[in-house]
């Protein structure tokens, strides 16, 4: 979202949601929009597919074969102790490595596809929503001229074409993003077989039914999550870097201001008000999402008519599609540094 004139700091946050509730407005390139739900829930799908598919992949044989050799040599009447879990944990996660290795490439490209998606959704509805605020008339070219085609249209949304800068962009995320999911999942996994041989009287059986009852979770949980939060970062990146190309120069972070938002993380930066558009919130942030499963948007301010209208020209869309994905490369920079220490920000991750 862009805004011409920022009213007085102490009132812009109050102002804001005061005129999106009275109106029943979107906040334009947020993850919380009509489109930006359909994005997140197409994405949520996919990943539940990914985790069955996971599910599928596991090496069932080498773990029922691990989990009948540990049941064998702990004692039915005792817990297993602590080095013994930890023996498990690293035996269990070299037989399951190589399955979550297998289907890399398939999250890599869900998230690399749905994050494209987001980045140019949100872009168009930043720059349609500037160029209405100013009453300008349509660009002359299409905001995306780029001939190629993403290869799966997300239900609701119009057949945008992607441009090859945010495909690149996308892609690059998604392999980043991918190496921390995939640890996540071998750490959680192996976990799981570890405390179910962990326990008296342990079984293959009992192994069995505690990774079933975690791929469930990954399903209905998990697979949600990663969705609102990484979609929520493509689409937060693009409402900026738009921003970015029509001139604004501050920007403030929303919350949608109900009884779930982050009390340590989200509120504080709401608070802020609307701070340099390059600069970071009091949190370390430069950008949404504070948190897992954050619900923010941030705002753009200070944009004009004369920048507006340069912004959207030809030569405007080109500047932009030279921008994307640099405000994400520095936050990867800034935010480490000026973050709390882990364990200084508990966060209760929004539902």
């Amino acid at each position: 979202m862009v805004i011409a004139a920022p009213p007085d700091p102490a009132g812009l946050v109050q102002d804001l949601r005061a005129f999106l509730d009275e109106t029943s407005a979107e906040v334009p390139g947020s993850v919380s929009s009509r489109n930006g739900r359909r994005i997140v829930n197409a994405t949520t799908e996919r990943l539940q597919r990914y985790f069955r598919a996971l599910e599928r992949a596991m090496p069932r044989r080498s773990i029922a074969a691990l989990s009948a050799q540990w049941a064998q040599v702990i004692p039915s009447d005792r817990e297993a102790s602590d080095g013994e879990v930890a023996q498990i944990e690293q035996q269990a996660r070299a037989i399951i490595s190589p399955s979550v290795d297998a289907l890399s490439d398939r999250l890599e490209t869900l998230l690399s596809e749905n994050g494209a998606v987001a980045y140019t959704e949100s872009a168009r509805q930043v720059q349609d929503a500037a160029v209405k605020e100013f009453g300008l008339p349509a660009p002359e070219v299409p905001q995306f001229s780029c001939p190629a085609r993403f290869v799966e249209v997300i239900p609701g949304i119009r057949d945008l074409p992607v441009p090859e800068e945010i495909r690149q962009f996308a892609r690059a995320w998604s392999t980043g993003r991918v190496v921390g999911l995939d640890e996540t999942s071998l750490t959680e996994l192996s976990e799981t077989i570890a405390r179910a041989l962990r326990q008296k009287n342990r079984g293959v059986a009992d192994v069995a039914r505690a990774l079933r009852a975690k791929f469930d979770s990954f399903s209905d949980d998990r697979a949600a999550l990663i969705a609102n939060t990484e979609m929520n970062s493509m689409m937060s990146t693009a409402a900026l870097e738009k921003g970015l190309s029509l001139g604004s120069t501050q920007k403030t972070w929303i919350t949608v201001g109900d009884d779930r938002v982050s009390q340590q993380i989200c509120e504080p930066n709401e608070a802020d008000g609307r701070i340099d558009i390059r600069g970071a919130f009091g949190s370390g942030h430069t950008n949404t999402p504070g948190h897992p499963r954050c619900r923010c948007s941030i705002v753009t301010l200070g944009a004009t008519r004369a920048s507006v209208a340069e912004g959207v020209s030809p030569a405007g869309q080109q500047s932009f599609l030279r921008l994307v994905g640099t405000t994400a490369v520095i936050g990867l920079i800034v935010e480490p540094i000026l973050r709390p220490p882990p364990g200084e920000q508990e966060v209760e991750p929004e539902a």
